[in-house]
């Protein structure tokens, strides 16, 4: 979706959202230890992990006030759309909190000028020895089913790819 097309969604969806929704495993990784590794790559900016986790990846850095930029193609689009996650706001985020996931990384999907997309809800949590990740990414109601569901493909490939790239540091045995 390029920014019009985003622009659009958001105003048609008239505050209703969808959510594509992807379960992940990773036997050997703590949910904690991951999280904090993935908070690290924005903080430190590291852009080649960030990027190489998905083909769908044209852009994921760090900026100087905390947030993240992305540019990349969502949910199977065309185009790529470029946006901003900011981790410390999470009041627009709709996707239900799960208590049975304690670990979150959250934020809000931003144009800009402030204009609220979506946002990303990511929730783990440790059992039987492996790593439980249950991710959310919210879109405007209008985005087409197809897109959401393409995107639940985007979400296995990037995270799949971050837990195992993250094991050197999230194993719980180390």
């Amino acid at each position: 979706m390029s920014e019009r097309i985003t622009r659009i969604a958001v105003a048609t969806s008239r505050g209703r959202v969808k959510y594509s929704v992807t379960h992940l495993r990773a036997p050997g990784l703590s949910a904690e230890r991951f999280a904090a590794w993935f908070e690290n790559l924005v903080v430190v900016d590291d852009e080649s992990a960030m990027n190489a986790a998905c083909p769908d990846h044209y852009l994921l850095r760090g900026l100087p006030d905390g947030r993240q930029e992305v540019v990349e193609t969502t949910g199977g689009s065309p185009a790529a759309t470029r946006f901003l996650v900011d981790y410390r706001l999470t009041d627009d985020i709709t996707a239900p909190v799960d208590p049975a996931y304690p670990v979150q990384i959250a934020g809000t999907a931003l144009l800009d000028d402030g204009l609220v997309i979506g946002g990303v809800r990511h929730q783990f949590r440790d059992r039987d020895g492996a790593l439980e990740a249950l991710l959310s990414v919210q879109f405007p109601a209008a985005v087409p089913a197809r897109n959401i569901h393409q995107h639940q493909w985007h979400l296995a490939c990037e995270f799949s790819n971050w837990l195992t790239a993250s094991a050197p540091f999230a194993a719980i045995a180390r």
